[in-house]
């Protein structure tokens, strides 16, 4: 499983919207943040195909706009199981690598401070 750099998209946000530090670190507490709450509702939402299928969105969606490729790319697999009609296994597979992957982000930021 290949990881997203919190340094990349740091760089990504400082480039592409002309951002300071300070706003870099405001934009990744609350991306994180968010991450968090649509991992903690894709686990709600694992008996709903619909549901599901508008987190994933959700999750691609945020992703994508901070340059988080890994992340979004399992948003579009999440609303991939969701539309194959949300089968427990595939969701919880989906949902643990999204889990990893947060859990990776979010190390790589406190160490970053």
């Amino acid at each position: 499983m290949q990881f997203d750099s919190l340094e990349a998209i740091s760089r990504y946000l400082a480039l592409e919207f002309d951002l300071d530090a300070s706003d870099i670190s405001e934009m990744l507490v609350e991306y994180l943040g968010n991450l968090s709450r649509l991992i903690g509702d894709a686990k709600a939402a694992s008996g709903s195909p619909d549901r599901l299928h508008k987190v994933g969105h959700a999750i691609k969606g945020a992703a994508a706009n901070v340059s988080s490729q890994s992340i979004s790319a399992l948003g579009r697999k999440l609303e991939d199981v969701a539309k194959d009609g949300a089968r427990k296994d595939a969701v919880e597979s989906v949902i643990s690598e999204l889990q990893l992957q947060y859990d990776e982000l979010k190390a790589q930021h406190e160490a970053m401070r």
